[in-house]
């Protein structure tokens, strides 16, 4: 009977660990919904505050649009990369503001410096896959060799 009881006593612990867990998750979505909504509010306001497409306000722009863009930087996975986005909106939306550049040529900029940083983006996530491998290829062989040492007590053996 007490056998059954810590069972039983175990088993609604780790329940209440799942549990917890899965408020997490729940809780982390519900923050990741509210800041989209933020991040969305953020550029409609950008939109009537500093329309598009006037070069002399090219920087106001992208001073509020890269407010709107900071709002979700804790859902990126390398915020170093969001700073060197926004950097590069600014640098460029400088440039036009100076003469240097047209709208579009900025545009055109931009969507190149984009797609750079998501190449490294890419480059990380699939480093990091190959570490994942490599640490679990390395588990499962050190399982598979079997025990390392063993130790006795009394009538008991316990091997690592």
């Amino acid at each position: 009977m007490r056998t059954t009881c810590a069972v039983l006593a175990v088993l609604a612990l780790g329940l209440m660990g799942a549990g917890c867990g899965l408020a997490r998750q729940q809780e982390a979505q519900a923050k990741a919904a509210a800041l989209q909504v933020q991040h969305k509010a953020a550029l409609q306001g950008c939109d009537e505050k500093v329309p598009s497409g006037n070069p002399k306000t090219t920087v106001a722009r992208a001073q509020c649009i890269n407010a709107a863009i900071g709002i979700l930087r804790p859902l990126v996975p390398y915020p170093d990369l969001l700073d060197l986005t926004q950097a590069h909106l600014l640098a460029a939306a400088e440039r036009v503001e100076k003469g240097q550049l047209t709208i579009a040529q900025a545009s055109e900029l931009i969507a190149q410096k984009n797609s750079e940083i998501a190449a490294e983006e890419q480059r990380r996530n699939l480093a990091n896959r190959a570490v994942a491998a490599q640490e679990g290829v390395a588990a499962a062989n050190l399982m598979a060799a079997g025990p390392r040492s063993c130790t006795r007590y009394g009538n008991t053996v316990n091997c690592f």
